[in-house]
């Protein structure tokens, strides 16, 4: 079977999905009215999906892991434990219509980007064949570089823009793995560039308790593979799938542990040695912690560990119900987030914006003392909380309408080459809880992350990797003449 990104999903089966998914929930006593959002919100999602290109697409991408990783997964899973949808929200009805509005929003915004988006990718990069492992692995050696110089860059005031702008290990690693796909028509995807990257990211992330660092490794191998055309059956799905739940259920808690109690160890290893050496200690703290957590707000009837974190309503709701209440945060924001991204060259002296501490505090899940702590909420949660409706039907779509239109047009999609895979990298974690400043966030400094990446990627990392590697007897021919990958559209 040839693994593969779709291009649209066939609108038959997403009313299937739909129905299945409603049906079920109204049968565990789920409220109609709420049920009947999420059914709109399927439909209306899976439509703007298909308007966008499918996920071969940054802008379908986009709209794809916010559906999946903000509400749906969430559901789904609820009905696996046959618990009603609008339990344990307090004010589900005002929530799923948010949600519903928010995603007719982007359906607009997903409209006319599809008409007016460039039709020919406006960065055209593309690096010979003879090359294709030497960029990555000058890719590597630049993300090292970076990190080694981080002292001397902090003295010339240059570590904070370049730390920004750093995404060469997950470049590396797609760049190794898609091109070896490639070049071994499907059959294998490891190399010992695309290893070597992989396990520098991760140990990144790994001393640093970062999720998101955690697991941009594997998302980054994962996404390169499925690219490139990866030749796999059910059964390596079956394997892959149960080992990632698997590592799931390790890493997420020494995540959540290690950021919890960062003042009890000197350093990550002795967090390693506690999970190794006295499981039943940590697994006691962490589910202490779980459980103080559910008491405040909780979306599932008990803690479900990933589960948890695979939906955004938890938090969203709250902070939806307050906004309802009066305690709109003003348009301040929107101006706080288009000032904020320029570059500190420009504004040397501009604040550093805090608002996912700032409604933590809100929906009061930090303590008071806690200035530093981030909570994650749904682009559609934060643009309501801005100024209601009207930042949520008005805002927000013209935002993702830059967004996408930008995207879209400076790459194209996965049929012109690997590098739709930065954004689509970037909008698997900000689409869901990058809030509504992702938006912004993501049309300036992504924008500039890729066009930064793209030159090193093709301009200077293969002479660097030539250098690393030698030039080799023969350039490294793909088998398949590098055809496109079939990129299919799912159901047809």
């Amino acid at each position: 079977m040839l693994a593969h990104f779709p291009s649209r999903f066939k609108l038959s089966y997403v009313l299937m999905y739909a129905l299945l998914l409603c049906t079920l929930e109204l049968l565990q006593g789920s409220d109609p009215y709420c049920v009947g959002c999420i059914f709109v919100f399927i439909l209306i999602a899976g439509d703007a999906f298909n308007r966008c290109g499918g996920l071969i697409y940054p802008s379908g991408s986009y709209i794809f892991f916010f559906s999946i990783l903000a509400i749906l997964a969430g559901a789904t899973w609820k009905v696996f434990l046959w618990e009603p949808l609008d339990g344990n929200l307090l004010a589900p009805q005002l929530t799923f219509t948010v949600y519903t509005v928010g995603t007719a929003a982007i359906w607009v915004a997903a409209l006319v980007n599809a008409r007016i988006r460039s039709r020919r990718p406006l960065l055209k990069a593309e690096i010979p064949a003879q090359y294709q492992i030497r960029a990555a692995m000058g890719c590597l050696a630049i993300g090292i570089a970076l990190d080694l110089m981080g002292p001397l860059l902090r003295v010339l005031g240059l570590q904070s823009i370049l730390a920004q702008l750093n995404a060469f290990y997950a470049l590396a690693t797609m760049l190794a793995v898609y091109y070896r796909v490639r070049q071994t028509n499907g059959e294998k995807s490891f190399s010992g560039v695309a290893f070597s990257a992989w396990f520098i990211g991760f140990l990144i992330g790994l001393l640093s308790f970062s999720k998101e660092g955690l697991f941009t490794p594997f998302a980054a191998w994962g996404f390169g593979a499925l690219a490139a055309g990866y030749k796999t059956s059910w059964k390596q799905i079956g394997i892959l799938g149960t080992a990632a739940v698997a590592l799931s259920m390790v890493l997420v808690p020494y995540s959540q542990y290690g950021r919890t109690h960062r003042d009890e160890f000197s350093n990550p290893f002795e967090v390693m040695a506690l999970m190794v050496t006295d499981p039943q200690v940590f697994t006691e703290k962490n589910t202490l912690l779980e459980e103080n957590e559910a008491n405040i707000y909780k979306f599932y009837d008990q803690p479900q560990g990933l589960m948890d974190r695979l939906t955004m309503l938890t938090l969203d709701d709250p902070l939806i119900l307050r906004s309802s209440m009066g305690h709109y945060e003003g348009w301040d924001v929107l101006k706080n987030y288009l000032v904020n991204s320029l570059p500190r060259f420009i504004l040397p002296d501009k604040p550093t914006l805090r608002y996912g501490n700032v409604y933590g505090h809100e929906v009061g899940v930090l303590s008071p003392d806690d200035q530093t702590t981030s909570i994650s909420f749904s682009p559609v949660a934060e643009a309501f909380h801005m100024a209601g409706w009207l930042s949520l039907v008005i805002v927000l779509p013209i935002l993702l309408l830059i967004l996408f239109v930008i995207s879209d047009s400076l790459v194209g999609s996965l049929r012109n080459g690997p590098w739709a895979l930065l954004f689509i990298l970037l909008f698997s974690h900000a689409a869901p809880e990058g809030g509504f400043g992702a938006t912004i966030y993501l049309a300036s400094y992504g924008v500039a992350k890729l066009v930064f990446s793209i030159v090193m990627a093709t301009r200077v990392a293969p002479v660097i990797g030539s250098m690393l590697m030698g030039p080799g007897k023969a350039p490294l021919q793909p088998r398949n003449n590098m055809r496109p990958s079939p990129l299919r559209r799912l159901g047809t």
